[in-house]
């Protein structure tokens, strides 16, 4: 928690901050990527994918000291569409 402030910890805990929850998971998710050595184009990746690799989250997860919780990822896999196969086309 070095890199956030108490007062900073506990809007977020709160709900107080001005921006929705998602937001703020974004901000936070960013902010703990780059201070793990990954690029703000990587983590921009990540936000318009909304999808975090699985390689970076539990060092995201560790990092956060509890502010990223696994239930967080769900949440995010849970709201991207679904993909499913175009069917072949038949020529």
């Amino acid at each position: 928690m070095s890199s956030l402030t108490r007062e900073t910890f506990c809007q977020i805990v709160r709900g107080e901050r001005d921006k929705s929850m998602d937001q703020i998971n974004w901000d936070l998710i960013e902010k703990l990527a780059q201070e793990l050595g990954l690029t703000k184009y990587a983590t921009a990746k990540w936000r318009q994918r909304k999808s975090v690799p699985h390689r970076w989250r539990l060092p995201i997860v560790l990092k956060s000291n509890g502010l990223i919780r696994w239930d967080h990822y769900r949440q995010l896999d849970n709201s991207r569409p679904v993909r499913r196969p175009s069917a072949p086309s038949i020529n």
